[in-house]
């Protein structure tokens, strides 16, 4: 593998898991004659492009985590909405710093920053208080814990399940565009760590609307699967 391949793969990897590479480079040799890419160096800078886009667009960083989650087929990669915001992505920027024009975004990245130090610190109170009250969040997989959790007593009973397990949240990144805030994050439960991807909407400065994209195979075995529960 050329240096482009391991960049790709060591992105990917940091980003959720060497799937989400590799899944890219199997499907673009699909879609040629025989089953085989045109070259290595042209797959490969495809998966650079995409790989900078997750970082500075929050759209392809969510549509991306969804892939690696194997939650929507690799082919979602290509659709021209999406594809217009790889092919314009330029070097990675820090979107955690103020800029004109964007209080908005900073103040959603703030509480956003906010909620993760009180779980972690175990002040659900404060935790909860960045969300709004009919406030939905999804979680993919098979585990206990998967489904949507609406309003906060739902939320409440979600946060509760993590803390039993001594569940922690460590964020790496923040990308925000808009109501939008994607944090890459850490996380640990149990001893076992993985890389998850969770996506907050925002309505008047609070969460209305939280998906998660993580490691569901670590979730069923520290929470249990709900398929052994209905055997």
């Amino acid at each position: 593998m050329d240096k482009r391949g391991e960049h790709a793969v060591v992105l990917g990897a940091s980003m959720g898991g060497l799937l989400g590479a590799r899944v890219l480079a199997d499907f673009l040799s699909a879609r040629r004659p025989g089953g085989s890419a045109p070259a290595t160096v042209p797959t490969n800078a495809f998966l650079e492009r995409v790989l900078t886009a997750t970082e500075v667009n929050p759209v392809v960083a969510e549509q991306f985590m969804r892939i690696t989650a194997m939650v929507d087929p690799p082919v979602r990669l290509l659709r021209p909405s999406i594809l217009l915001r790889v092919m314009r992505a330029r070097a990675p920027r820090n979107v955690t710093t103020p800029r004109k024009g964007m209080p908005m975004t900073n103040q959603n990245i703030e509480a956003t920053k906010k909620g993760y130090a009180a779980f972690n610190a175990g002040d659900l109170e404060t935790a909860l208080s960045v969300f709004d009250d009919t406030v939905e969040w999804t979680i993919g997989g098979q585990s206990t814990i998967s489904g949507t959790y609406r309003g906060k007593g739902e939320l409440t009973e979600l946060l509760a399940q993590l803390a039993q397990k001594s569940t922690s949240a460590e964020p790496k990144t923040f990308l925000a565009d808009g109501d939008v805030v994607v944090v890459l994050t850490e996380v640990t439960s149990e001893g076992e760590t993985s890389q998850e991807a969770d996506v907050f909407t925002f309505g008047n400065g609070k969460v209305i609307k939280a998906q998660s994209f993580g490691d569901t195979a670590m979730q069923e075995r520290i929470f249990g699967s709900k398929r052994v529960a209905a055997s």
